[in-house]
């Protein structure tokens, strides 16, 4: 066969089209408006039935309010709020805080659990040391616990 003859059966190639069919945007839209109706209508029908069932509440006049009695108000409640003392709370409190630092006393007594003052307590810690903490345990080690190997 001949390349020649081969090369004129085959189809011509045309370029894409620029211009995108009108036809096919019109059958878009209308698609996307035929959806919203169907939406609204739908939504129409939920709601209709819907308050049919369940009657709705009836509302209060707005602008009065009224109080747990039913007789409107004449003026608003004042607020319940905690008088301002000056902070004599938070300073109670920071003082029983202070006192707890800087006293000795039980924590819980049935357990023998102590508590000493903030400083001794520092002057311990300095005298003996943290404790070492490591992952490996030692012959002479008074654990309990012993690594499987």
């Amino acid at each position: 066969m001949n390349h020649n003859a081969e090369y004129q059966m085959r189809p011509a190639r045309a370029h894409e089209a620029i211009v995108t069919p009108v036809r096919n945007v019109f059958i878009i839209a209308g698609s996307v408006l035929v959806m919203i109706a169907f939406c609204l209508i739908i939504s129409k029908v939920l709601v209709h039935s819907y308050s049919r069932k369940t009657p709705m509440q009836p509302m209060k006049p707005f602008g009065v309010l009224v109080a747990p009695n039913l007789k409107p108000l004449t003026e608003l409640p004042s607020p319940s709020l905690e008088l301002d003392d000056g902070h004599q709370d938070s300073a109670d409190l920071y003082s029983r805080q202070r006192d707890e630092l800087n006293s000795y006393g039980w924590v819980n007594r049935s357990n023998g659990v102590a508590r000493i003052p903030i400083q001794r307590a520092i002057e311990l810690i300095l005298a003996q040391g943290l404790p070492a903490q490591s992952n490996l345990t030692t012959t002479g080690s008074s654990s309990k616990l012993e690594f499987a190997k």
